[in-house]
């Protein structure tokens, strides 16, 4: 999954357990156990998002810092280059 959809899914998850106590508040009532329950599932897979987002983003911090160290001939993105210029001349 990209880094904007586990952005979007986080977002999404942080809404739906407003929305959750939201609700409880408009109807000037405290939270039921299964509402507690399901904020609290919502809340820890907001969790383990963040924690793949900070995977993934240290992975492209990662990557960019290889390619700005490497030689040209041998980056990553310049030998999938190479390769197709030779197989189309």
């Amino acid at each position: 999954m990209d880094l904007k959809a586990l952005r979007e899914q986080r977002a999404k998850l942080i809404a739906d357990a407003r929305a959750i106590s939201d609700k409880a508040t408009s109807e000037s009532r405290g939270l039921s156990p299964e509402e507690v329950e399901s904020q609290r599932k919502m809340l820890a897979d907001a969790r383990l998002v963040v924690e793949q987002l900070r995977n993934g983003e240290e992975l492209e911090a990662e990557e960019r810092s290889l390619s700005a160290t490497l030689p040209e001939s041998v980056r990553p993105e310049s030998r999938g280059k190479k390769g197709e210029e030779a197989k189309s001349g």
